[in-house]
């Protein structure tokens, strides 16, 4: 079955948006981490990275298609060097510039209570979906917190 990326992140965030809005905030941030990991893989997939991967036999398993947070910021800086190269089109440019940002992916953490997305930091990373070619707001605040 081919992974919908773009779909489970717009599912995600229309519950983190519920969530929040029910005053949820650790369960919100849980799910908008979420969203910001299936926005990523969706613009490298959209971008040409993986079929660039895939083309040259490396496994999805051994880069970031195949990792989670917290695990995934790591693999992302290992591959670096191959979003640079083969991220292009459209969302090309867009995913480069969201990976060689330190401080987006210092936001990306997906885990419980304190360990999980700062409610803060939301609005920095979560219009990668409009970046990959969705529309999506941000948080529910509309980007004031």
């Amino acid at each position: 079955m081919t992974e919908r990326y773009s779909v489970a992140a717009e599912r995600h965030h229309r519950v983190a948006v519920r969530l929040e809005a029910d005053g949820e905030i650790d369960d919100a941030a849980y799910h908008y981490g979420l969203v910001g990991e299936n926005a990523l893989k969706y613009g490298l997939l959209k971008s040409g990275v993986v079929p660039a991967w895939d083309a040259g036999g490396i496994k999805r398993t051994n880069t970031p298609m195949g990792k989670h947070f917290p695990k995934l910021t790591p693999i992302i800086r290992d591959f670096i060097a191959d979003i640079r190269l083969f991220a292009s089109g459209r969302i090309g440019a867009q995913i480069q510039s969201v990976v060689d940002d330190p401080a987006f992916l210092a936001d990306f953490r997906v885990g419980r209570s304190t360990s999980a997305t700062p409610m803060t930091n939301v609005p920095r990373w979560t219009p990668l979906i409009a970046r990959a070619g969705r529309r999506m707001p941000t948080c529910s605040c509309g980007g004031s917190c």
